[in-house]
């Protein structure tokens, strides 16, 4: 598995991920469109660095 750091390109990239999996939610009326921001802001901050490149 990969991190996250490796997976999106950036934090708009990981923010705009995070959107589109709970916006696909709403389509399936499996969460409420006004959750959708709280989900966002509830997300975890995307590292600044990849652990697996620690020494």
């Amino acid at each position: 598995m990969y991190p996250v750091s490796v997976r999106y390109n950036g934090q708009e990239g990981y923010v705009e991920a995070v959107r589109a999996a709970a916006e696909d939610l709403v389509d399936e009326n499996l969460m409420l469109a006004e959750d959708v921001e709280l989900v966002i802001d509830a997300a975890p901050t995307f590292p600044t660095e990849n652990p697996t490149e620690k020494q």
